[in-house]
C-alpha cells in the first residue's frame, strides 16, 4: 500500500507541476497579448462649463487606471486636455471637481482624442445676466435670472433701486446707464448668506449724429466740407469714423470728438451717389447718417459752361442719368497681389497710375521696379476732354493699376469717367490704396529730379553736315532717364527712349542755315519729373569748319575719359 500511495502521489504531484507550468505558459501567453494592444497613445479634452452656459476655470478633471491617475485644470475658457492614458479595452472612471460646485464623474472608454464636456452645478445660488455686451457695458437689456436648488435653498431676495423683492421667476433691466444691484439667500434651515453685490452699465442707444455741409469754390475748384457731429452720453464716443459711398466703406478716420470736418473736391457727378458717415459709442452701438449728392442743392451753381463748352463732368452726368455708361468693371486685388504683381513682368507688364493730386504724389508714392514704375495722371487732369483723350492715347488696351489715397470716392469718379469714354484696357485695383500700401509695409519713396545733363560735341560745322553729340545726366535716385533736346532751327527729338542714369547716348543733327544755335537739352525720370535745362552754342558757316570731331569720335571710343572731362568741366 505505501508503495502505490507513493505511486499515485508522485503521479498528483507530476500532474499538479504539469498543470502549473501549463498555467504559467498561458499567463505569459496572455500577457504577451495584452502588451500588444496596450499604449500610452489615449488622451481625454473638452470643456467645464456652469449649468448657465459660462465656462469655469480651475476645474480639476482627474482620469484613473491602474493605481494611478492622470489630471488637467481647465482653463479660462473651460477647456481642459489629458494625455498619456492607456488605451486598453476598459472603462476608465473620470471625475470633474471644483470648490463650491457638485462632483461629477463618469466611467469612460477612452482611446486617442476622446472628448467629454462637465457640467458642473454650483453648491450656493447664483446670478446670470443674459444680454450682449461690448467693452464692459451691456449694449441691451439684461434678463436676470438666478439658479439654485429648491431643495437646499428657500428664498432668494434682490434690490434693484427700489426696496427689497422676493425673486418669483426671471426678470429684465432695462434702464440705461450704471445700476447696482444685491442680493442674498436664505437655505432650508434658516441660514442667511452673506449679502452680494454686483454693478453694471447699460447703454444700448446710438450716438446722436448729425451732419452739415457748405459749398466753397477755392482756386478755380469747388468743394464740399461736411462737418460732422457726434456725442453720448452714457457710455461715450468711439474715436473712430467710417466714410461710405452708396454704401459700401471706402476709409476710416481716427477722430476727436464732438465734431469732425470732411472736405471734398466736388464735381457734379457727385450728385448720383450716397455719402455715408458712420460712428460707435463705446458700447458698440452704432449710427450711420447719410446724404444724398442730389440733396446738396447749394452746388447746383457749380460752372458746368466754360468759354460755350460743356464741363465734362457735366457732360458724365449726362450719360449717367441716360445710363450711356457700363457699370463699373475691375480686377480686384489684396495689397499683397498688387504688390506681386507689379514685381514680375512674366506676365506681361502693369502700369500702376497715381490718380492723387499734385501735392499728394510729390510727398511720396509706391516704389516698384521699372518697367513696372508709378505714373502719376491727377484726377485733376480728367476734368476737361483734352485731359482724357491724353490718358485713352497712353493707356488704352494697357493694363493697368490705379491707386490713390485710400482708393475711396476719388477712384470712383475716375472708374466712371475712363468707362463712360469707352476705355479698353484691364483695370486692377487694391482695395485700400497708398494707406494700406504703407500700413503692409510695402516700399514707397519720394523722388528728386534728374541733375542737369552734360553735352559734349563739336562749337563749330557746315550747313547741311550731320554732327554727333553726346549727352548724359545723373539720376540721384538711379533710375532711368530720357532727354528731350532742342536744336533751335525748329525742331526737336521729343523724349528719346530711356537709358541707364549716367549713360551716354550720342545723338546726330544738322543745320541747314547759317547761323548761331544754341542746343539746348534737359532730362526727365521714369516718373517723369524733369530736370533742368542745359545748352551749348553752334556756329553753323558756309565755309569748312574746324572742329573736333576727331576728338568727339575718340571721346565716343574712350567713355571713360568723356567722364573725367565731365569732372573736371
Amino acid at each position: 500500500m505505501p508503495n502505490k500511495l507513493g505511486k499515485k502521489g508522485l503521479v498528483v504531484g507530476i500532474i499538479v507541476l504539469f498543470i502549473g507550468a501549463g498555467a504559467v505558459s498561458s499567463t505569459e501567453r496572455l500577457n504577451l497579448t495584452i502588451s500588444k494592444t496596450i499604449g500610452n497613445d489615449g488622451s481625454l479634452l473638452g470643456y467645464v462649463n456652469g449649468t448657465s452656459g459660462n465656462p469655469i476655470e480651475g476645474a480639476l478633471v482627474r482620469v484613473y487606471f491602474h493605481e494611478t491617475n492622470e489630471e488637467d485644470y481647465s482653463d479660462e475658457n473651460g477647456f481642459y486636455h489629458i494625455t498619456n492614458i492607456p488605451i486598453c479595452y476598459c472603462m476608465k472612471n473620470v471625475t470633474c471637481s471644483k470648490e463650491g460646485y457638485n462632483s461629477e464623474w463618469e466611467l469612460l472608454s477612452i482611446a486617442e482624442n476622446t472628448t467629454y464636456d462637465f457640467l458642473l452645478n454650483s453648491l450656493e445660488p447664483y446670478l446670470v445676466f443674459n444680454g450682449s455686451q461690448c467693452n464692459g457695458y451691456w449694449n441691451s437689456p439684461i434678463n436676470v435670472s438666478f439658479v439654485f436648488d429648491p431643495e437646499k435653498v428657500a428664498d432668494i431676495w434682490y434690490k434693484y433701486k427700489n426696496g427689497w423683492h422676493p425673486y418669483i421667476k426671471p426678470f429684465v433691466i432695462d434702464d440705461e446707464g450704471g445700476a447696482l444691484m444685491e442680493w442674498y439667500w436664505i437655505d432650508n434651515e434658516g441660514y442667511q448668506s452673506p449679502h452680494h453685490t454686483i454693478t453694471f452699465e447699460i447703454d444700448y442707444t446710438q450716438p446722436i449724429l448729425d451732419i452739415q455741409w457748405d459749398v466753397y469754390k477755392e482756386k478755380g475748384n469747388w468743394y464740399v466740407k461736411f462737418v460732422i457731429s457726434a456725442q453720448d452720453w452714457l457710455s461715450g464716443m468711439d474715436s473712430y469714423l467710417d466714410f461710405y459711398i452708396n454704401d459700401m466703406l471706402q476709409d476710416t478716420y481716427e477722430v476727436s470728438w464732438p465734431s469732425f470736418e470732411f472736405k471734398i473736391q466736388w464735381t457734379k457727378i457727385l450728385k448720383n451717389v450716397t455719402f455715408g458717415f458712420g460712428c460707435s459709442d463705446n458700447a458698440c452701438n452704432y449710427a450711420l447718417g447719410k446724404v444724398n449728392g442730389s440733396d446738396i442743392k447749394s452746388v447746383d451753381c457749380l460752372e458746368c459752361q466754360s468759354n460755350g463748352k460743356t464741363h465734362l463732368a457735366e457732360k458724365l452726368l449726362n450719360k449717367l442719368e441716360r445710363n450711356q455708361c457700363d457699370g463699373i468693371t475691375y480686377i480686384n486685388l489684396t495689397v499683397y497681389e498688387a504688390w506681386e504683381l507689379l514685381n514680375d513682368t512674366s506676365n506681361g507688364i502693369q502700369i500702376p497710375i497715381d490718380i492723387r493730386h499734385d501735392e499728394q504724389w510729390n510727398e511720396g508714392f509706391i516704389d516698384t521696379p521699372y518697367p513696372e514704375n508709378a505714373v502719376h495722371f491727377s484726377i485733376d487732369l480728367l476734368k476737361n476732354e483734352s485731359g482724357v483723350q491724353e490718358f485713352l492715347e497712353k493707356y488704352t488696351d494697357k493694363e493697368i493699376v490705379l491707386y490713390g489715397k485710400s482708393n475711396g470716392y476719388t477712384l470712383m469718379i475716375y472708374l466712371y469717367i475712363l468707362l463712360c469714354y469707352n476705355y479698353t484696357g484691364t483695370i486692377y485695383r487694391w482695395g485700400g490704396g497708398l494707406n494700406e500700401w504703407i500700413n503692409a509695409g510695402l516700399p514707397v519713396r519720394n523722388n528728386t529730379a534728374p541733375d542737369t545733363p552734360t553735352i559734349y560735341g563739336p562749337t563749330k560745322g557746315i550747313i547741311g553736315k550731320n554732327y554727333t553729340f553726346s549727352f548724359s545726366a545723373e539720376d540721384p535716385d538711379n533710375d532711368n532717364v530720357s532727354f528731350y533736346i532742342e536744336w533751335e532751327d525748329g525742331t526737336s527729338t521729343g523724349w528719346t527712349d530711356y537709358f541707364m542714369s549716367g549713360e551716354i547716348v550720342l545723338i546726330s543733327h544738322k543745320w541747314n542755315k547759317i547761323d548761331d544755335y544754341n542746343i539746348r537739352c534737359k532730362a526727365k525720370d521714369i516718373y517723369g519729373v524733369e530736370g533742368n535745362w542745359t545748352d551749348v552754342l553752334i556756329h553753323i558757316s558756309k565755309d569748312k569748319a574746324i572742329t573736333s570731331s576727331f576728338l568727339l569720335s575718340f571721346l565716343e571710343r574712350f567713355h571713360l575719359l568723356h567722364r573725367l572731362l565731365d569732372i573736371l568741366r
